[in-house]
């Protein structure tokens, strides 16, 4: 792996910034949402948490590890929202709100209020029920990235 470093312009007004590879990070993991249901749920959930970090602003990938697709993904920067969605999407897929709302939350609360992407592409979330799952889903994710962010910083090749 390349681990020259590229200077970026650091908009904070600071001047240049050496991009370095801690700059860079990459993880991922597979979680079982069973953990975060109700005692009574007898459904399994598996879903797949990519996480990338480039300088000062992440990326959320949420999907079906059996499925992996890229069907939205929604930029926060703060209390600042937008979604871009796969024109192909069909009508009764996920609500790009969720994603929004995660993406504001991650923004704030992990990373200054500074750019976080978040892509919610798990089918089970379109058709479940009662918001148990969403929940589920959402709290795996906070801690997911909490995790992530407590990681040394490297980068992975």
């Amino acid at each position: 792996m390349d681990t020259s470093c590229d200077v970026v312009t650091d908009d904070s007004g600071g001047g240049d910034h050496p991009l370095s590879p801690e700059d860079v990070q990459i993880l991922e993991e597979t979680v079982d949402l069973k953990q975060h249901l109700p005692p009574e749920s007898t459904t399994s959930y598996q879903v797949h948490l990519l996480f990338a970090r480039l300088y000062r602003s992440f990326f959320v990938w949420v999907g079906d590890p059996q499925a992996p697709a890229l069907n939205s993904i929604s930029l926060a920067i703060g209390k600042l929202m937008t979604t871009m969605e796969n024109s192909g999407q069909k009508i009764g897929d996920q609500d790009s709100s969720d994603e929004q709302l995660v993406a504001s939350r991650l923004s704030l609360k992990f990373n200054e209020g500074r750019p976080v992407y978040v892509a919610y592409n798990y089918s089970p979330l379109a058709v479940s029920s009662g918001g148990q799952l969403k929940l589920a889903l959402d709290q795996a994710v906070m801690a997911f990235v909490g995790r992530c962010l407590q990681e040394p910083k490297t980068a992975k090749s």
